[in-house]
């Protein structure tokens, strides 16, 4: 069956069509792509998104549409190429900026695609007239002008060389030979291909692209999946050991290219399996791969390959993802900056003298650099999120159970957690539905990415949890760029609360309640007799004895160790106790508050410099509780020397148990109205071969 790709955001097709008086512009000819009959364009402009198909399709295609629908048909495709911008601060009087329609009104405006009325109204319900559709599309592909020669069209009104402009590129037809149309009003079925001409007009650009960018290119015929592929590959032979020497990679993929290249057979003949059809995707080396091998970045594991993918690994390449490759981590998830004894240290895409965050610092600094479209983490108190902040990325620890541990390298039954890093909260939702897969059920299931909403903030209630921000010198960076994020979610629409939650401090809530060095032992050594008689080593102990791990995380290991009975010791039990207390402390301040999300920096300092520990993070909250978090980009600290565009800052929501839906708008909103992410300056585009 085929898979309908994504829609960034649809055009509503019931909703109801305000009639001109114009008359249709029907065209003699030429309503198609080239090569592509009417009924085709439409089928590629539904699989990349431009539209939806709804029990009011016939009258929405054969109806006029109206000027707000247009624009936001326009702004879709710009977006599937790789264009956005801020949507400006409601410049007309009549559209408002609580609906999703005057959202990409206001973008359109802020893009120079539109202008309004002498009164200061856009009266987007009108019907839209063939001349000042050709503004837009002029205007959306920057054409330049040309004066137009058609009977009907004055050669000093202001829309004639825009007219000739999209005439002559063939992006709009005229009605008939000599005769342009002036006046008439365009249908919902022109409007669309319009778009789709729209699209197709832009060249696909690798750098920051999505994955329904990605898809579109694909489904287009702009781009293959090898061609994809082949382009991240040059990336990483030109950042990863070369240049900045960013060292994110343990292992290519040797079947990656030969992957994709089936995967373009196989969209060619049945169209796209799933959501990431063709997409190279880089994951962290502690899931099992059954065609690669999986060290957790140790010494002791090198070269050893599973016998099996782990369950997330499966779904994904159902899903059809091309692995590129295994990321460095800090050896076996234990600690946080990314440095194990097999992979050595990785850097900080934006300041190379920098730690990437971590422990999965290998995936936030592949995706960072655009070595890939997305990647995978694990997080047992900070690691998925802590990459995702500071390297200008979304990610996502989702709700304890919801994604599936096994074949990952465990550290802690109680506190582990797998989830996605992207560029965008697009993405990573895209990632988190298939790596949560049948495990997630119920009322969402299926529906994050469909439902993102960029009104997403408006009305929510969002605590800013005053426990978890620094009053050091060292914290002024981090503080100064979170507090201008509480503006932007309060101009966003959202209620912001500060809300402070007795006793409560990150570090204390490590000390007194962590459990990894009782919980490392019996999950490790369970892991290592799954591997079966050709494993390494049999037993953390064994481990141990070998020497073959980095210094850093010596302590960590001795200290598991240790234990004989570490399940049944009296210290284990009563922090799970206080675990359960922790959880229902934070539920009953949310409720006390109606709060729909709590916020706070993910690190009160930027983090840290190569060779000192990781400190000030706040992901401990999530991850005893279990409950979901995302982290987005939230801005950036003033340039340095060694920081050309500054260091990232992540700024963290935590929700209530199965919350996704709600923090992915929250996130998606953010986002969408801030653009906080940027590229690293150490890992510019490529030249073009």
């Amino acid at each position: 069956m085929k898979h309908k790709i994504r829609k960034t955001a649809t055009i509503l097709i019931g909703c109801s069509l305000i009639m001109g008086s114009g008359t249709a512009w029907s065209a003699s000819s030429g309503e198609t792509a080239p090569g592509l009959s009417l009924n085709e364009d439409l089928a590629v402009a539904e699989r990349i998104g431009l539209w939806e198909r709804g029990r009011d399709e016939s009258t929405f295609l054969s109806g006029e549409i109206s000027r707000g629908q247009f624009v936001k048909l326009v702004v879709q495709a710009l977006d599937l190429a790789g264009r956005r911008d801020f949507p400006a601060d409601r410049p007309f009087s009549d559209v408002s900026g609580d609906s999703l329609e005057g959202w990409f009104i206001n973008r359109a405006y802020k893009e120079g695609l539109v202008s309004g009325y002498p009164d200061g109204t856009f009266r987007p319900e009108r019907p839209i007239l063939k001349q000042e559709a050709a503004v837009i599309l002029a205007k959306a592909l920057s054409l330049p002008g040309k004066e137009a020669e058609f009977s009907d069209v004055s050669g000093n009104t202001v829309f004639s060389p825009f007219i000739g402009a999209v005439t002559e590129r063939g992006v709009l037809e005229p009605e008939s030979p000599g005769r342009f149309g002036f006046g008439k009003t365009v249908t919902g079925r022109q409007a669309v291909i319009l778009a789709l001409r729209v699209y197709n007009a832009l060249p696909f650009e690798l750098m920051e692209a999505t994955i329904p960018q990605m898809q579109a290119a694909m489904e287009t015929g702009k781009l293959t999946s090898e061609q994809l592929v082949k382009m991240y590959l040059d990336r990483i032979a030109a950042y990863d050991q070369q240049g900045p020497k960013i060292n994110a990679m343990l292992a290519i993929n040797s079947h990656a290219l030969e992957t994709a290249r089936q995967l373009d057979a196989e969209r060619k003949k049945n169209g796209p399996r799933g959501p990431l059809h063709g997409i190279p995707i880089v994951l962290k080396d502690n899931f099992n791969t059954k065609d690669m091998p999986t060290t957790g970045g140790s010494a002791v594991l090198r070269g050893f390959v599973p016998p099996d993918d782990a369950e997330v690994v499966k779904r994904l390449r159902e899903a059809g993802a091309v692995i590129l490759g295994k990321t460095n981590l800090h050896e076996f998830a234990l600690s946080g900056t990314t440095v194990s004894s097999l992979g050595g240290q990785t850097k900080n895409p934006y300041d190379l003298t920098r730690t990437p965050g971590g422990s999965s610092g290998g995936t936030g600094a592949a995706v960072a650099s655009n070595f890939a479209a997305a990647g995978t983490g694990t997080d047992t108190v900070n690691s998925i999120r802590s990459p995702s902040s500071a390297n200008s990325l979304v990610g996502i620890r989702p709700t304890k159970g919801l994604v599936s541990l096994d074949g990952v390298i465990p550290v802690s039954f109680t506190q582990d957690a797998a989830g996605p890093i992207a560029r965008t909260v697009e993405d990573a939702s895209i990632l988190l539905e298939v790596m949560a897969g049948p495990s997630f059920s119920g009322q969402h299931a299926g529906r994050w990415v469909n439902h993102l909403n960029p009104l997403g903030l408006r009305g929510k209630r969002i605590g800013v949890l005053q426990n978890f921000f620094g009053n050091g010198p060292e914290h002024v960076p981090v503080n100064r760029v979170l507090q201008q994020n509480i503006v932007e979610l309060q101009k966003a629409g959202a209620v912001v609360i500060p809300v402070t939650i007795p006793g409560l401090d990150a570090n204390q809530l490590i000390s007194d309640y962590d459990v990894q060095r009782f919980e490392l032992r019996p999950s490790l050594d369970r892991y290592f007799a799954s591997l079966g008689p050709k494993a390494p080593v049999k037993s953390l102990k064994e481990w141990l004895s070998t020497g073959k791990y980095d210094k850093s995380i010596e302590g960590i290991l001795k200290a598991a160790a240790s234990y004989d009975t570490p399940l049944a010791e009296p210290e284990y039990q009563r922090r799970l106790a206080g675990i359960e207390q922790l959880r229902q402390k934070v539920l009953k301040v949310m409720d006390d508050n109606h709060l729909d999300v709590l916020v706070y920096p993910h690190q009160k300092r930027l983090v840290v410099p190569i060779g000192q520990s990781q400190v000030d993070r706040n992901g401990i909250l999530g991850a005893l509780t279990g409950f979901p978090a995302i982290t987005v980009p939230g801005g950036f600290s003033e340039p340095s020397a060694t920081a050309p565009i500054g260091v990232p800052v992540g700024i963290e929501f935590l929700g209530r148990p199965h919350s996704e839906s709600v923090l992915l708008d929250i996130g998606y909103s953010f986002e969408q109205l801030t653009f906080h992410r940027r590229p690293p300056a150490s890992t510019p585009p490529l030249q073009r071969k």
